[in-house]
């Protein structure tokens, strides 16, 4: 909203604040906060426990031992 005091934002009211606007409630483990100044209606979803913890990496492996000569080829380990 145009003007709106948003009260000192951080980095962490980002997500709170995304999710607001989407329209789904914060999680009580997010350290940011809903920026409700910057909506013309402030929103009230309240809030749920946790989204959980999302990992987008796959599972470690132990690299080859293919991959182990290569790294020692170019210099990388001893």
């Amino acid at each position: 909203m145009p003007g709106a005091d948003l009260q000192q934002p951080n980095v962490y009211d980002a997500a709170p604040t995304s999710l607001a606007i989407l329209g789904l409630a914060r999680g009580e483990d997010m350290r940011g906060r809903v920026l409700a100044s910057a909506f013309r209606e402030p929103p009230s979803l309240g809030t749920i426990p946790s989204y959980g913890r999302v990992s987008t990496l796959p599972p470690a492996r132990p690299p080859s031992p293919e991959l182990i000569e290569r790294l020692r080829s170019l210099g990388y380990i001893n």
